[in-house]
């Protein structure tokens, strides 16, 4: 391959959604029956990072458009960090094209035009892929949908940030404001925090991306909870080392005093480290007298013990493996 030359005649990208195009793929799919779910969410969108052009071609603004990586980025003279052009991190990216939304933003978002709620990347193109043991930015610029999320599993971008609210709360306000239908929603899913509750019932790939987002400044500036930090907690003790590792990071940016949390030491030596952290955070509580819901009454610094073992034992019980390259 060369630059400028067609990809698909040295590389074919996998394009889930174009199986039908893509005969060579059967063969690797009957090979290997799980080569799709480890990098794909099941409606076809990337999860896991290495494959940011997989989900720019699934773009409109690509297919229909010019939209192409060096519109945003550049090899030299960026910010090593993502590589980002000179005002890529704003909205300047998407006002190339789409000025008549950005000239008035807050009035396509519903959220004030200084915020996060009125950054289009936040949006489109939300934290949903696994890497480098953290949330990355998915490449598949599309709209925050609660139908989508229930085809998927992929958590929708405004729950990524309202990490307080339910389900229900994101589905009447995109179908107030934007006319998308409104599913049909399980009882936790009209009445439990979308955060807490995809932390506790969801896969590993959830688990992360939650984990992630419960120590983002965006998510903890919009809806920060007391159970935030329980919850993390909660997700330090997972079997995933890399999810405990997403977790105890979180941590230790919402309680600076604690004790650094190695998250590949041996469970005693955690347990202690988070003995001390919990300690912090119950000491931070009584001094403020703060909200209490979705704590347990016995130890404030852990969640409701009922609701954490109902939602818990939802989880799916077959292992996971997102591969990264």
């Amino acid at each position: 391959f060369k630059p400028g030359d067609d990809l698909n005649e040295s590389t074919p990208v996998v394009r889930p959604t174009q199986i039908e195009n893509q005969p060579w793929l059967h063969s690797l799919i009957k090979k290997s029956p799980d080569i799709l779910h480890r990098q794909f969410w099941p409606d076809g969108q990337i999860r896991v990072s290495g494959r940011e052009f997989n989900g720019m071609v699934e773009s409109e603004c690509y297919q229909k458009s010019e939209l192409s990586c060096l519109d945003c980025h550049q090899m030299h003279g960026a910010n090593p960090v993502n590589q980002l052009s000179e005002g890529m991190s704003s909205n300047q990216a998407c006002a190339k094209c789409h000025s008549n939304i950005t000239q008035n933003v807050s009035e396509h978002s519903r959220h004030p035009a200084d915020s996060p709620g009125s950054h289009c990347y936040n949006c489109h193109m939300p934290h949903t892929v696994y890497g480098l043991l953290k949330a990355m930015r998915s490449h598949e610029i599309d709209s925050p949908s609660v139908g989508d999320q229930l085809a998927s599993q992929r958590p929708n971008a405004c729950s990524l940030c309202h990490l307080d609210k339910p389900l229900s709360w994101v589905s009447e306000n995109l179908g107030n404001w934007y006319e998308q239908e409104k599913p049909e929603l399980t009882k936790d899913q009209k009445n439990i925090p979308e955060g807490l509750r995809m932390a506790l019932s969801g896969d590993p790939n959830q688990r992360a991306l939650i984990a992630w987002h419960l120590g983002w400044e965006p998510a903890i500036k919009a809806s920060y909870q007391n159970w935030f930090i329980p919850l993390l907690f909660e997700l330090f003790k997972d079997e995933y080392s890399a999810i405990r590792y997403i977790a105890g990071k979180g941590i230790n940016r919402l309680i600076p005093e604690a004790p650094l949390l190695d998250y590949v030491a041996k469970t005693q030596l955690r347990n202690a480290s988070l003995l001390i952290a919990k300690k912090l955070f119950q000491k931070n509580l009584i001094e403020n007298e703060t909200e209490l819901q979705w704590l347990s009454s016995e130890s404030y610094g852990e969640i409701e013990t009922s609701l954490l073992k109902r939602l818990r034992n939802l989880r799916p019980k077959k292992s996971m493996q997102l591969v990264e390259w």
